[in-house]
């Protein structure tokens, strides 16, 4: 059960709002979509065309801004490419692509066709030109350079990471989301709570989009690990380096 000072602003996210959240799948909107969701702040979320769970999506190389997903206010979050990759392979390859699940047969299709299967090898996964870690900065850097030059909202997520209550407060004063108990909010969307959530809790699973872990394997879940800098637990030397020079031309450090 969540605190009673948590609860009282936990009203239904239906309907249109122009609030628009972007981000790179796999840069930490899960998060953000919950702390939102206990506020009871209403937000659009958007990959602008680079999900992975759609047959539309998949596979897509980056080709530019999509500005159409633009409302009234909108914030863009980006995480460490190599990071954002890592969590993408797991996620492409324990859920989205994994045997059995929707649309399967589709999105394999789809992807021989454009010659994009991705590469079952974590460390030629994220030096992968349409799935690693090269378009997630091409995409971060134009979306930053957009969002700075417009001077709307921007996060980092090692940021968040660092001060969750800091940067959820600026989330809901840019929004207009006043007297939230941000304190509480912010200990309430926790990592460790979070996952606790997607292990145990089958509604609250449901209704922020918490996939539960895949039998017994712990890569399968939605809320994962959240590390910065875990990357250096999954791949070779040589694979971060190349990675680094890679994200480098972006102007991103790994």
């Amino acid at each position: 059960m969540l605190p009673e000072n948590v609860m009282r602003y936990i009203r239904p996210v239906f309907g249109r709002t122009n609030v628009m959240f972007i981000s790179y799948p796999k840069s930490g909107r899960t998060w953000m979509r919950y702390a939102a969701g206990l506020a009871g702040v209403k937000m659009k979320f958007s990959h602008a065309g680079h999900g992975t769970s759609t047959v539309a999506e998949i596979g897509e190389a980056y080709s530019g801004l999509q500005k159409a997903d633009l409302r009234s206010t909108n914030i863009f979050m980006f995480r460490n490419p190599l990071d954002t990759a890592v969590s993408l392979y797991f996620q492409v390859q324990k859920t989205d692509l994994a045997p059995g699940g929707d649309d399967y047969a589709e999105k394999i299709r789809k992807l021989e066709r454009l010659g994009r299967l991705p590469p079952q090898d974590i460390n030629e996964f994220v030096l992968h030109p349409v799935w690693g870690c090269g378009q997630i900065a091409k995409f971060n850097r134009d979306w930053y350079d957009y969002f700075t030059s417009s001077r709307e909202l921007t996060l980092q997520y090692e940021d968040m990471r660092k001060d969750p209550r800091a940067a959820l407060q600026r989330v809901f004063d840019y929004v207009g989301a006043r007297g939230r108990d941000v304190e509480s909010i912010a200990a309430t969307s926790s990592f460790e709570k979070m996952r606790n959530v997607e292990l145990n809790d089958a509604d609250a699973k449901q209704k922020y989009r918490l996939q539960g872990r895949r039998g017994s394997d712990d890569e399968s879940m939605k809320v994962r690990r959240g590390l910065v800098k875990g990357y250096v637990d999954y791949l070779r030397p040589e694979t971060i380096e190349a990675a680094a020079a890679i994200v480098r031309k972006q102007g991103f450090e790994i």
